[in-house]
């Protein structure tokens, strides 16, 4: 019984192992293009999210929070609009 438990502890080592090398890959260029789209497709969603979208949704909501503003969402939408453009438009 311990050896399955063991067997998940290290199936989800490399699995961190790997979302993070594709985390670091994606933040030395700041782009996706370097990733192939099947393989980041075929992550878990939580791993798909952590490499593509959450370093800036977390960005944009610290500014928020900073902020203020009357209408966070549409600041929030405004800000993440504005980091795709700087990210995907080179």
């Amino acid at each position: 019984m311990s050896s399955r438990k063991k067997s998940k502890k290290g199936s989800k080592k490399e699995k961190n192992a790997y979302v993070n090398n594709l985390d670091e890959s994606n933040n030395k260029d700041n782009s996706n293009t370097n990733l192939q789209k099947s393989t980041i497709n075929s992550l878990p969603t939580l791993d798909y999210i952590k490499v593509t979208v959450q370093k800036e949704v977390q960005q944009g909501l610290l500014k928020v929070a900073r902020e203020k503003p009357s209408n966070p969402i549409e600041y929030l939408g405004k800000y993440l609009i504005g980091e795709a453009k700087k990210k995907y438009n080179k």
